[in-house]
């Protein structure tokens, strides 16, 4: 996978373009979810299989992913993705960096469950 420069949003570009790389097409960035109600970015989304990634950067330096309010906004994020019909997924910047293979199979083995329907 491509190495990210820093950040999160470097880290779900690299894997959104390793998502790309690896055949997985039909993949969109920076998605709002849950309209009208709440304004919930998921950094990778894919319309048709219903799944959309969040990538969680600072979870040992204490970003907004590992403090209080942040995992409570997080929480409300998750569940109101799940009852819009889609299947929410978590990896952190360590996992997508050290084991993007490990994430990939998780992805498609969510996306075969979604083209049974």
């Amino acid at each position: 996978m491509p190495k990210p420069s820093g950040g999160k949003a470097d880290a779900a570009q690299g894997f959104a373009n390793y998502l790309k790389a690896r055949g997985l097409d039909g993949f969109e960035r920076e998605v709002v979810l849950n309209k009208p109600h709440t304004k919930h970015r998921w950094d990778i989304v894919h319309p048709r299989l219903r799944i959309a990634i969040e990538i969680h950067g600072g979870t040992y330096s204490g970003g907004a992913h590992a403090r209080g309010a942040g995992i409570a906004r997080d929480a409300l994020k998750v569940n109101l993705c799940a009852l819009n019909g889609y299947t929410p997924l978590v990896f952190t910047t360590d996992q997508i960096k050290k084991d993007p293979e490990g994430c990939l199979d998780i992805i498609r083995r969510v996306g075969e469950l979604g083209l049974k329907d």
